[in-house]
């Protein structure tokens, strides 16, 4: 959002969301289908029942991965304007705030679209491409951050889910793969964001012998994962 010449705070669950908008006047939320204490639905609703006037009429847009889960259907229902899918492609960031944002068009306008691929790879280079034309500085210093916040922010991730598993806690696992899906996506790691987006399914209809081997797979998957990303930035 900084390298579109914005400015975004960033909130944990539907409660913060509200506390945010009742103290700052934002011109548009970006709100997460799924959070936890609060999701982005019920947050949504809340804000079109408001009292306020400016706040019922302030652009929300859902940010989901899940599209075969009906996720896009029932946030629209909630009230929210619009959506993009996760993982976020700059190129379609841009161009849903450049439709709601009206008075920051002008900004944007100077913002480079990227391409943008999906395919199943390890690791696929057309989003490490499109995370270096964000970078104004051409040093790669803002790719090897994300990669050095993913590479510590995993293993804790794995710890949790396997402790989770031996107490059959399904919401927690999802919401561990929930979040690797969107994370490991949005650094091109194709491979893990699949694995973890058949996690995530088997955790909703809590099928434990699947999300077992699924849990089995993520070490040499992440193996992989790392040591390519390794290769690409050294």
């Amino acid at each position: 959002m900084e390298k579109m010449g914005l400015r975004a705070d960033a909130v944990a669950n539907g409660h913060e969301v509200l506390d945010s908008i009742r103290s700052i006047p934002y011109d548009l939320i970006l709100m997460d289908c799924q959070m936890p204490e609060m999701d982005g639905l019920e947050a949504t609703r809340i804000i079109r029942s408001s009292e306020s006037l400016e706040l019922r009429n302030i652009p929300i847009v859902a940010m989901t991965a899940n599209a075969i889960m009906g996720d896009r259907e029932r946030c629209i229902e909630s009230g929210m304007n619009d959506y993009i899918s996760k993982p976020i492609a700059p190129a379609a960031l841009f161009q849903v705030l450049k439709k709601w944002l009206v008075s920051s068009t002008q900004t944007l306008e100077s913002f480079p679209l990227v391409s943008f691929s999906q395919e199943t790879l390890t690791l696929d280079m057309d989003v490490i491409a499109s995370l270096h034309e964000l970078d104004e500085s051409d040093d790669g210093k803002f790719v090897m951050e994300l990669v050095r916040i993913y590479l510590e922010s995993v293993p804790s991730s794995f710890a949790k889910m396997k402790s989770a598993f031996d107490e059959s806690d399904f919401a927690l696992i999802s919401r561990e793969a929930h979040q690797l899906n969107s994370s490991s996506a949005n650094l091109g790691l194709m491979k893990m964001a699949l694995l973890s987006l058949h996690l995530e399914a088997a955790t909703k209809v809590a099928d434990k012998s699947q999300v077992g081997l699924l849990l089995n797979d993520y070490e040499g998957v992440f193996r992989d994962a790392e040591a390519t990303l390794q290769k690409v930035l050294s």
